[in-house]
């Protein structure tokens, strides 16, 4: 084994690994309404709930991966020999590995790619590129008999990307957004996409609405359009796009709810008129009503979790001290009165009744 230095780093080289082909996790965290955070008796700052950003390409393979990079890297080479070749006076119209359209391809042999993957079926690397194909990252274009075909690495998706709130505990899914903020509806079973390319600009079109395999056995996401539902229900659907995404936004609310009362009984009940208070006193445009009032519940939640994780101070009784003790209250007193005691104090009293009365 041996440690990088900064002189080694100039001489290694690697492929580029995207971040869209991860899955990554953070956390949220309890805010007030002016955005700062609240922070614990320790000064920590209150998780509310968790966070996983992920996208359709971190559900392929990871040799499906690998070949995407392979190409990627061999793409990248062919940029850098005709910018080389521009340089020296070459005309764009004679560069290398550029089509009539002007976009790059390269050529890697079946051959080739297997000796690089250390892969010795050639049916598996063709598994591998049909991966590919589907997630829309590839293109290829075949050139006619003994002609090597030629691969169109494609752009990688930004709005692909799928960010899921996630409960703090259970880590269920909760809700999930497409990469604008826009929620995204969760349906259990809906078909693959088949995503579909332009041979003349090499890009492919993939739509926001179009559904995306995330998860395989797990929800599939859908995003909320408007006239996909007028097609399924024309006679049921006639709420606006504003009035469909308000009633969802609400049907949450009472879920949550619904999930509060179930989880702490009677307590719930001030958390909710905690959040409904928050909600009328700071929310400013009453177009995201329930939307506020789902984050208030969460909050009124994370804070009700924290006042129960407090330890609850115990008063300690105070101690008597054996001297303080009166001789009525100790457990082994005895009394030791004499007789003759006894009726001097009848007398007393029977002298004190008689005064009382002749008065």
């Amino acid at each position: 084994m041996a440690d990088y230095t900064v002189n080694d780093l100039e001489n290694w080289s690697y492929y580029q690994y995207p971040k869209l082909f991860l899955s990554q996790r953070s956390n949220a965290y309890l805010k007030n309404e002016y955005g700062d955070y609240i922070r614990d008796e320790q000064g920590n700052k209150i998780i509310t709930h968790k966070v996983r950003e992920t996208s359709s390409y971190a559900q392929m393979s990871d040799k499906a991966k690998t070949l995407y990079m392979i190409l990627f890297d061999r793409l990248c080479l062919s940029f850098k020999t005709n910018q080389e070749l521009i340089k020296s006076g070459v005309s764009s119209k004679n560069l290398d590995f550029v089509d009539s359209n002007g976009a790059t391809y390269i050529i890697f042999s079946y051959e080739e790619l297997m000796d690089r993957m250390d892969i010795g079926s050639r049916s598996t690397i063709s598994k591998l590129k049909k991966e590919l194909l589907e997630q829309g990252l590839l293109r290829e274009q075949r050139m006619g008999i003994n002609k090597p075909n030629r691969l169109y690495p494609q752009k990688l998706d930004e709005q692909r990307k799928i960010i899921e709130r996630r409960d703090l505990e259970t880590d269920q899914l909760i809700d999930c957004f497409d990469y604008q903020g826009q929620r995204i509806e969760m349906k259990k079973s809906v078909e693959s996409p088949r995503l579909t390319g332009s041979p003349k600009n090499g890009l492919p079109k993939s739509g926001l609405l179009e559904v995306q395999k995330v998860y395989g056995t797990k929800p599939e996401y859908k995003q909320i359009d408007k006239e996909e539902e007028e097609e399924e229900a024309p006679e049921k659907n006639t709420l606006s796009l504003t009035e469909l995404e308000t009633s969802q936004e609400e049907q949450l609310v009472q879920e949550k709810q619904e999930a509060l009362k179930l989880k702490y009984g009677e307590a719930a009940s001030q958390m909710i008129d905690e959040a409904v208070l928050s909600t009328h006193q700071n929310l400013k445009n009453a177009a995201y009503y329930w939307t506020y009032l789902l984050k208030a519940l969460d909050n009124a939640e994370a804070l009700f979790k924290l006042k129960q994780a407090e330890p609850k101070a115990k008063t300690p009784k105070p101690k008597l001290k054996k001297k303080d003790i009166p001789n009525w209250s100790h457990p082994h007193y005895e009394n030791h009165t004499t007789e003759e005691e006894l009726a001097q104090l009848e007398r007393i009293k029977r002298e004190t009744l008689e005064k009382l009365a002749a008065q």
